[in-house]
């Protein structure tokens, strides 16, 4: 783009689930080996967790949402509606 504040524009958010029993959650994680590492993962059932949201930009952190009820929908247009465009007006 030749708009020299692009970068101050960017906005970018993610969430990420932590249990509370220690696992950690293996979706983005790879193993990479010359040979197939067989690497197996059980799965415990549902187990108490913590999901914490960020959203930040340029200028460091937006908003941040901490809560033990998963990300839906209904959610994150909540978050963004009471937190994140409050932040920019």
């Amino acid at each position: 783009t030749n708009d020299p504040a692009f970068l101050r524009k960017l906005t970018f958010s993610d969430e990420c689930v932590f249990h509370l029993n220690g696992r950690v959650n293996k979706h983005n994680v790879y193993f990479w080996s010359a040979d197939n590492p067989k690497v197996r993962f059980t799965n415990p059932g549902q187990t108490p967790s913590v999901t914490v949201w960020t959203c930040i930009s340029f200028n460091g952190i937006v908003a941040t949402d901490i809560s033990t009820h998963t990300m839906n929908v209904e959610r994150y247009c909540a978050i963004l509606r009471e937190k994140v465009i409050p932040f920019f007006k």
